[in-house]
Parts: C-alpha cells; sequence; structure tokens
C-alpha cells in the first residue's frame, strides 16, 4: 500500500497554511494529518506537534514532532 497525505488542519490557526505568526514569536501547535491508501477512500488521523527552534528549547514535546529553524508553513 502506498500512503499519501489527503488533508491536514490545526485547531489552533485555520487554515494553517495561511498562519503567520508575529516575527520572533516561538511557534508551538499540533497538526493533524490525514493519512490514508493512496486513491482510496479513508485516512487515519496522525497528530504532530510543531515547533520552532526557539520554542523547543522551553517545551516539552511529548511524542512526534517537527522542528524548524525559522517557522514557515513550507518549512513545515
Amino acid at each position: 500500500m502506498k500512503a499519501a497525505l489527503k488533508a491536514f488542519d490545526c485547531s489552533d490557526h485555520d487554515p494553517i497554511e495561511a498562519w503567520r505568526p508575529r516575527d520572533a514569536e516561538p511557534v508551538d501547535y499540533r497538526l493533524c494529518c490525514h493519512i490514508g491508501p493512496a486513491g482510496k477512500e479513508g485516512a487515519d488521523l496522525f497528530y504532530v506537534q510543531v515547533l520552532s527552534e526557539s520554542a523547543a528549547d522551553a517545551v516539552v514535546a511529548v511524542g512526534k514532532k517537527i522542528v524548524v529553524p525559522r517557522y514557515t508553513w513550507a518549512a513545515v
């Protein structure tokens, strides 16, 4: 089975791909990724914590995480 990212969302910032933090703001939010079989219906939800490096130093993240040096949606 080949997996595909079918959708994503964030309850803190909607739509997440358009959200821009204030300059130098530490970023810390949970991203929900909808992943399922490519070309078929259905998906399971996977949650990952997205952090900027400045937030990662101060936050204890449990579970899966993505740490980016300087936050941009493209970096995620």
